[in-house]
C-alpha cells in the first residue's frame, strides 16, 4: 500500500504520450468493452419453453394456403 501511495506522489503533473500510445490505448479500450459488454448482456433471443403461448408450425401449410388439385 505504501508503494502505491509513493507512486502516486512521485507522478509528474503532466504526462506526456505519443499519439501512437494513445491510439492503441483507445483501441484497447473499445475491444475490451465490447467484450465484456458482449458477455454480461442478456441475451434477447433466448426462449425456454414455449413462450408466448404461439404454435409453431414450420414446414406445415396452414388452411388458407391449402391448394386444391
Amino acid at each position: 500500500m505504501k508503494r502505491l501511495v509513493n507512486m502516486i506522489k512521485d507522478m509528474p503533473e503532466e504526462l506526456h504520450i505519443s499519439k501512437v500510445d494513445f491510439l492503441l490505448t483507445v483501441a484497447i479500450s473499445v475491444m475490451a468493452g465490447s467484450i465484456i459488454g458482449m458477455l454480461i448482456s442478456p441475451r434477447k433471443n433466448q426462449r425456454f419453453g414455449v413462450c408466448g403461448n404461439q404454435v409453431y408450425n414450420y414446414g406445415e401449410q396452414s388452411d388458407g394456403e391449402i391448394e386444391e388439385e
